[in-house]
């Protein structure tokens, strides 16, 4: 009997065991995902700074044989001067500007894997996604001069919502980056023409030609926001393609 009490006892105790092991393991899961937060992450690094101010404070306190609030204060209240604290920033931003300038520098190293992921992606874009054509339409014929099937603009669009999707995305960071240039521009480019461009009638849109008689200012004004942003999706859009080819070698 004894021993079977004793069993029981120990089943009991590892129980607890792992109970207190998995809350521990679920706080530290939560105190990670607070971490992420871009919100949380400021406060709790407010308040560990908070708690090792404190510590010091209090250690100080024991050693000079003070009491905490003569130490608290004399720490918030000590003075330093101007040029050091000019001093300290202007390190800070050196440190901050180099580590920037490295990280976006850095080469990314491809293996066979990661390039074929890259190429594949980039090759949707070109031949399905955003494929010449559309580009070609936008610097021979434009949205600004004449009325144009709505498909034209919507298929300008593709990207815009491929870009909303998790697996659309390059692996090596500076494709990335110049493929997110291309999208902000036609986002752009989107915010604009919703401004300016209307039905026409028969699955057809255009800017409304009556505009030019009833506003011909702000005609003038939607043809010259719309040429010009269509000329910097072109640039952006040739701008991506050469890199890409140059570093996909494709």
């Amino acid at each position: 009997m004894p021993s079977g009490h004793g069993g029981q006892s120990n089943s009991t105790v590892a129980k607890a065991q792992m109970r207190f092991s998995c809350a521990l393991f679920m706080k530290f899961g939560n105190l990670k995902k607070l971490w992420k937060d871009p919100v949380w992450s400021q406060v709790i690094s407010v308040l560990i700074i908070a708690i090792l101010t404190l510590l010091y404070n209090y250690l100080s306190s024991l050693i000079n044989k003070t009491n905490l609030k003569g130490e608290f204060l004399s720490f918030w209240l000590l003075k330093i001067p101007l040029w050091l604290i000019a001093t300290f920033l202007l390190i800070c931003f050196i440190v901050v500007r180099f580590i920037l300038y490295f990280t976006r520098n850095r080469p990314f190293n491809y293996d066979s894997e990661t390039l074929a992921l890259d190429r594949a992606t980039f090759e949707k874009i070109r031949t399905s996604i955003l494929p010449q054509e559309y580009i070609t339409y936008i610097k021979q014929v434009g949205f600004a001069q004449s009325s144009f099937h709505h498909d034209r603009l919507l298929n300008l669009y593709k990207i815009l919502e491929e870009d909303q999707k998790a697996d659309f995305h390059f692996l090596n960071p500076k494709l990335e980056y110049a493929k997110k240039n291309l999208v902000l521009e036609i986002e752009s480019f989107h915010s604009i023409t919703s401004r300016y461009i209307f039905g026409a009638g028969d699955s057809r849109l255009s800017i409304p030609p009556e505009w030019t008689i009833e506003q011909p200012q702000r005609f003038k004004e939607a043809v010259s926001k719309i040429s010009v942003q269509e000329n910097v999706i072109a640039q952006k859009h040739d701008e991506f393609i050469k890199f890409c080819r140059a570093t996909l070698k494709i």
